[in-house]
């Protein structure tokens, strides 16, 4: 028998503002949280939260940085339609794409146009935005409710941040909690 341990270290990701959003098809609000990396401040990401309709979604982080590379090859000033973000949300519940938008929405991230949607650059809320991140927020959500509306975050989706430590020992588990460190084993 053969164990490949396998640590997988979790981003500090700091919640710095919860706020809510209308779904685009205006029949469920769904809170959604703007948060940095602790240990560099200046990447900022944004996830999914909760839903108050039945629809499933991805809670994991998705950084800011990741959307602007989706949309690399749409010109600045030019629409998209939520078609450009299909990349972010492969093998993931369809309706993250359009809730995600629905927060870029409201975060002042994206406009609607004719054609869908435009990148917008929300001076005010990088400007709040900032104002929280040098004061060091990390505001607590109540914890993550069960049930209809979310789908379990997966720590080994975390592939920004995966650092591989063979010489520690793994402890097997049935299901990856999210937590600072997750440890997985293979049996061979």
């Amino acid at each position: 028998m053969t164990t490949n341990a396998v640590t997988l270290e979790l981003p500090d990701i700091r919640v710095a503002k919860i706020a809510t959003a209308e779904s685009l098809s205006g029949l469920s609000q769904i809170e959604y949280h703007l948060g940095y990396l602790a240990s560099s401040p200046d990447r900022i990401f944004i996830r999914l939260y909760k839903n108050s309709g039945n629809g499933k979604f991805n809670t994991n982080w998705l950084a800011l940085a990741d959307i602007e590379k989706a949309l690399a090859k749409v010109p600045a000033d030019e629409s998209f339609t939520a078609d450009a973000f299909t990349p972010l949300f492969l093998h993931r519940s369809v309706n993250s794409r359009y809730f995600t938008i629905a927060c870029l929405l409201d975060a002042g991230l994206l406009r609607r146009s004719e054609e869908g949607y435009v990148r917008h650059t929300p001076t005010e809320l990088w400007a709040e935005l900032q104002a929280l991140i040098q004061a060091g927020t990390h505001l607590q959500s109540t914890s993550m409710p069960q049930g209809a509306g979310h789908i379990a975050v997966k720590a080994a989706k975390v592939s920004t941040e995966v650092k591989k430590s063979p010489k520690k020992t793994a402890v097997p588990m049935k299901s990856v909690v999210p937590t600072k460190t997750a440890a997985t084993t293979h049996h061979a």
